[in-house]
């Protein structure tokens, strides 16, 4: 491209990200990510591995994406533009975690959720490998919330003292 003043500039190449901001609507930076996220909910969640949940666990995936990408870009860009005004980021931001944050509910990824998944799995005939790690999951967060009792001699925390007041 030649410009009235006698130079002119390369076109963009492509695969450029010049003129990416965030990357949040880009499959080639949302792709990637998502894929990722997906590979790592194998570990946390072997119940979703079913193809039942396929489906949610892609949509889950690419909004989990597509919010990090926009946290990302707040975080090294900040919430305010030039001019003291929020960044259009920062709402989108919003809608994208809550639809992350949604997708986690439908999967059994939060803690009321997975209890209702657990006792669907439980009323269904035939626990194959998957409900049994589902079901030794369940027992371990019960074990978790359980309380402790105090070694001997220990008096018992004070909650308006250690801040818990109700």
């Amino acid at each position: 491209m030649t410009a009235s003043r006698g130079y002119s500039w390369p076109p963009f190449e492509k695969g450029h990200t010049r003129t990416l901001q965030h990357g949040a609507y880009s499959e080639r930076m949302v792709g990637p990510l998502a894929e990722e996220l997906e590979a790592d909910l194998d570990e946390v969640a072997p119940w979703t591995a079913r193809p039942a949940f396929a489906s949610a666990r892609r949509r889950r995936c690419r909004a989990l994406a597509v919010a990090e990408l926009l946290w990302r870009d707040l975080v090294e860009h900040g919430v305010f533009d030039d001019d003291g005004n929020v960044r259009p980021a920062v709402d989108a931001l919003a809608r994208w975690d809550t639809t992350a944050a949604n997708r986690d509910a439908a999967l059994g990824l939060d803690p009321s959720s997975f209890a209702r998944l657990l006792a669907g799995f439980q009323a269904t005939a035939g626990a194959d490998d998957v409900l049994d790690r589902l079901r030794a999951e369940g027992e371990a967060i019960v074990a978790a919330r359980a309380p402790r009792p105090l070694p001997a001699g220990e008096p018992a925390p004070d909650p308006v003292e250690d801040g818990f007041d109700a």
